[in-house]
């Protein structure tokens, strides 16, 4: 019962007062963090069908870099950036 009432009451709310989902929060955090960072880094083994221009033009102040290569060279980078002790790569 209390539970039906918040949540009408919730509903009510104007956008801005209603409470973020958690995975709103966990994503505003990460952009946050991108954005003090400066940079990207995106390894891809084929095309980006414009999915990193459209990236750069909502988050203008997170530059992307983009790492192309064949599978198998993506993966020996990886592995060799890790045996360094370096996580370059964000997304791959």
């Amino acid at each position: 019962m209390v539970v039906g009432f918040l949540c009408e009451i919730g509903s009510n709310l104007p956008a801005a007062e209603q409470p973020k989902a958690a995975w709103q929060a966990e994503w505003e955090k990460t952009v946050k963090a991108a954005e003090q960072e400066g940079q990207l880094s995106f390894y891809s083994n084929g095309g980006t069908d414009g999915t990193l221009v459209d990236f750069q033009t909502r988050f203008p102040n997170i530059k992307v870099v983009l790492v192309p290569g064949r599978g198998g060279q993506v993966v020996s980078r990886l592995l060799a950036e890790r045996r360094g002790g370096k996580y370059i790569a964000d997304v791959n």
